[in-house]
């Protein structure tokens, strides 16, 4: 029988602290969580950090390098957003298997405006409707 172990697994598949190769310059004007982003952001790109690989955990990521584990989270939750990493619940965040692209045009005009209407009836009751700008 073949039993699959799914913590070896992940720890051959797990990216070490040193091999991010994060340096913080705690003097300079960004925020400590955008070094972090940059940083990680240039490896993905580089293909340093391929596909696939998981970052390591917030809080050994958080001290190795002497931040606190928030400011870890919140870079790896911008990572996410911009399409670098994958997250999911209970598990390391993963180099995403496609590189970040910039959203096409069409995703970044607003989408048209709605407006509510409420009237009152004379009974006391209010009737909401949403209508669609005109086109």
């Amino acid at each position: 029988m073949i039993s699959s172990n799914p913590v070896s697994e992940l720890s051959t598949n797990l990216s070490p602290v040193s091999e991010l190769a994060i340096n913080l310059d705690r003097n300079g004007g960004d925020a400590l969580h955008r070094q972090i982003e940059t940083s990680i952001r240039q490896r993905i790109r580089s293909g340093a950090l391929p596909a696939g690989v998981a970052l390591p955990p917030t809080r050994a990521l958080a001290a190795e390098l002497g931040v606190t584990r928030g400011v870890v989270v919140e870079a790896y939750a911008q990572l996410v957003a911009e399409g670098y990493l994958t997250s999911r619940n209970c598990g390391y965040p993963q180099v995403a298997s496609a590189p970040a692209a910039a959203p096409p045009p069409a995703a970044l005009s607003p989408t048209p405006p709605t407006s509510v209407s409420a009237t009152s009836t004379a009974a006391g009751r209010w009737s909401f409707g949403r209508r669609s700008p005109p086109t």
